[in-house]
């Protein structure tokens, strides 16, 4: 084959390599963005959570069966997870730098937290090595993003190395045959435990039923109470007597039990708030006659009968 018959080969052989090559390009793409965003739940007794979507990265760690975790793409046989929910909370991420990028991390006075000032790589921990060992970028966090330290120390090879608070956005792998979609208990269960907000029941006619308002038990008004307390009871009023001096007696126990009612009410103009009444004086009772002169009308009303009486049986003339 001559050189001319190879170019014109490789001519028409371009374009049909081309086409085939952005077909894999779109079909690796479609793999990995199919997967939406779900809820999925370890099928398996324990599954191991990988720092990369093939056998030959190493784990971070077991998810235990039950557990759930949120994926967020799927490429080929592997779910794409992020690192939120409560399985993450016993892993942790690392950072380790040389001296040289000291600078991209503003450490507080305490040492238990940072400020990341550029781009600083969060390195999945290689539990089978030491931690200056692991090399497995999860996460990238920009600048202006705080860390939590719990950890720090230097590697062999004089890097500085800090064990913080795995992120929320770090990204994790778990083969999809040891996962399935959440039920919608399950899903409500998994915001519950993100939130610590319980799900609101669907039976509402059953909470309204077990929420009834209490009757309202029949008491006396805050005005009746009251009135109650401040009215002093009343003595009835007797007949009076046939001779006139049982008549002024009573006339003047009369004056006396009148005069003894109970005061007026003077309610306040706020119905709202009700305050103790204001009683209005009564006046005093006039003073009871003395004996003396008490006397002095009985001898005047047996006067007034002897002077009655005829003149024959009169006893004084």
């Amino acid at each position: 084959m001559t050189g001319k018959e190879l170019q014109m080969k490789l001519r028409w052989a371009l374009p049909a390599l081309i086409v085939s090559f952005m077909g894999l390009v779109s079909s690796v793409t479609a793999q990995t963005d199919s997967g939406k965003l779900s809820i999925a739940v370890i099928t398996e007794k324990e599954v191991y959570i990988r720092s990369g979507n093939s056998d030959g990265h190493y784990p971070i760690g077991k998810a235990k069966q039950g557990e759930m975790v949120r994926v967020i793409a799927e490429k080929y046989e592997w779910a794409q997870v992020v690192t939120i929910g409560p399985v993450f909370d016993r892993f942790h991420g690392l950072i380790k730098y040389p001296d040289r990028m000291a600078n991209r991390l503003e450490i507080s006075a305490d040492g238990k937290s940072a400020r990341t000032l550029d781009r600083v790589d969060v390195i999945a921990p290689n539990p089978k090595v030491k931690p200056g060992e692991s090399w497995k970028m999860i996460a990238r966090l920009e600048a202006n993003q705080t860390i939590e330290i719990l950890e720090s120390g230097k590697t062999q090879r004089g890097e500085t190395l800090h064990k913080i608070v795995l992120p929320k956005t770090a990204t994790v792998w778990i083969k999809k045959q040891h996962l399935r979609p959440a039920t919608a208990h399950e899903r409500a269960k998994w915001t519950q435990q993100l939130t610590g907000i319980a799900p609101v029941a669907k039976n509402t006619n059953q909470a309204i039923a077990n929420n009834k308002p209490k009757p309202i038990e029949d008491s006396p008004t805050p005005a009746a109470r009251v009135l109650a307390r401040d009215t002093t009871p009343v003595d009835p009023i007797t007949k009076p007597a046939t001779n006139p001096q049982a008549a002024r007696s009573d006339t003047n126990s009369q004056t006396s039990v009148t005069s003894n009612q109970p005061a007026e009410i003077v309610m306040q103009p706020d119905p709202e708030r009700i305050q103790t009444p204001r009683q209005v004086k009564s006046p005093l009772p006039k003073p009871r006659k003395k004996a003396a002169e008490l006397r002095l009308d009985e001898l005047e009303a047996k006067y007034a009968m002897l002077q009655n009486e005829p003149i024959e049986t009169a006893e004084i003339a």
